[in-house]
């Protein structure tokens, strides 16, 4: 059985609360080990991780190269939260919640933040470690 990614025109459209939403056709422990190895590939540690409660939280660091700005650099933390959707399939809704760090003062809040690129590549990532576990099971190595 191959899992797919089913989302309706990428990510749902985040505002300024609500989380990115997408349908993943793969049980709720399986796309959360999928998210967790999405999140460390895409360069985030990982804070937290509940596979029965369906919870992961992580975060990264991005540095400003910029010379000439105040700002030194961004912390995004990311929480991927999956519930069950019946029909063995769940939902993953996304949020990220971003800092940025500058020189004075030391920690500006930036609060939930709507980044499209991450989502999706966040989305497609996870989609592909539930394709090659599945595709590991049936005897076919990658």
């Amino acid at each position: 059985m191959a899992a797919a990614l089913t989302i309706a025109a990428g990510c749902s459209a985040l505002f300024a609360q609500a989380p990115a939403t997408c349908k993943v056709a793969a049980p709720v422990d399986s796309s959360v080990r999928a998210a967790t190895a999405a999140l460390i590939e895409n360069g985030f540690f990982i804070v937290d991780t509940d596979v029965v409660s369906g919870f992961v939280k992580a975060k990264r660091y991005t540095s400003n190269d910029n010379l000439l700005s105040a700002k030194i650099g961004f912390r995004t933390e990311i929480a991927v939260i999956v519930t069950p959707a019946g029909n063995g399939d769940c939902n993953l809704s996304i949020q990220l919640y971003e800092q940025t760090i500058d020189t004075q003062p030391a920690f500006r809040e930036e609060g939930l933040v709507e980044d499209r690129e991450l989502c999706q590549a966040l989305t497609t990532a996870i989609k592909e470690k539930l394709t090659q576990k599945n595709d590991t099971e049936d005897g076919i190595c990658n």
